[in-house]
């Protein structure tokens, strides 16, 4: 039976394999890129405004759309690697234009600066087409794809670590209550085939008394009936001898048996061969009981 440890132990091979599994996923079949937006800093008396683009495929990536303030052009947008940046229009929207970016490197960073005329203007930039060329934004430091990887496989593998050791623990219960159950069972089942047994042996021994009985009173109902022709004959021979018909002590047995009402007294032939069929029951009876 699987204790509280062997599920535990389940659960991190379930939170080890799904690991491996969602980062390996996540790694090669994530998303191209991703834009990370710093927080606005100080520098020499200018709002600057830090923004990580990070290439993960191995082709360069154009077409990268920003939002800027309006008063933002493309001589405040500071660079540490040599893409292009151009203006793609005039206005993208209230108080704000949009910048193009081309030609990110494959598999390298790219920091950008732009130069904010105060701390009020940084929400107002951020990636537009980011979900067009697979790019997804973040705020904060920027991270590698392998860390953003290994940190989304570590969330949905102890997701299932989790389920998979809270199923483990209740299957287990339900299989501990299942085995309970069962053996309660098992030993009912003993305890009546005991009391079966118990019930079969005194069924069998009333059998047994009660086929002595019935041969004892057969026996004695035997004797009484040998005893009743006895005297019958006895009769009768006493009313012929002195003069009386064969039919006169007929009449007179017929007359007390309809007086007494014993007609019962007429087959005693039967009695013996009743004597005989008890005793071989109460015979088969005790062979029974000793096997």
């Amino acid at each position: 039976m699987m204790k509280l440890p062997a599920t535990f132990w389940s659960g991190i091979v379930t939170f080890i394999v799904t690991l491996i599994i969602n980062a390996g996923i996540s790694y090669y079949s994530g998303d191209q890129g991703l834009a990370t937006m710093g927080r606005p800093v100080m520098l020499n008396g200018k709002v600057v405004l830090p923004l990580a683009l990070e290439n993960f495929s191995g082709k360069s990536i154009s077409g990268l759309l920003m939002q800027v303030p309006e008063d933002v052009g493309v001589a405040s947008i500071v660079r540490d690697a040599p893409v292009q940046i151009t203006s793609a229009s005039d206005s993208a929207g209230n108080l704000t234009r949009s910048i193009r970016i081309d030609g990110l490197e494959p598999r390298a960073r790219t920091n950008l600066f732009v130069v904010l005329r105060d701390v009020t203007e940084a929400p107002l930039v951020r990636i537009i087409n980011a979900d067009d060329i697979g790019f997804s934004s973040a705020d904060g430091v920027p991270e590698s794809k392998l860390h953003r990887s290994i940190t989304y496989g570590l969330m949905v593998a102890a997701i299932y670590a989790a389920i998979a050791v809270a199923l483990g623990y209740y299957f287990n219960k339900m299989n501990e209550s299942l085995h309970k159950k069962l053996d309660e069972a098992n030993e009912n089942s003993v305890k009546l085939r005991e009391t079966s047994s118990k019930l079969r042996k005194e069924l069998d021994d009333l059998k047994g008394m009660q086929s002595r009985i019935r041969v004892l009173l057969l026996s004695r109902i035997s004797d009484y009936s040998a005893e009743l022709d006895f005297w019958r004959n006895a009769v009768k021979e006493l009313l012929l001898r002195r003069g009386a018909p064969a039919s006169t002590s007929d009449e007179l047995i017929q007359c007390v048996t309809r007086t007494l009402k014993t007609f019962g007294t007429r087959r005693g032939s039967d009695d013996f061969d009743a004597i005989v069929f008890a005793a071989a029951a109460l015979k088969d009876a005790e062979n029974r009981a000793r096997q």
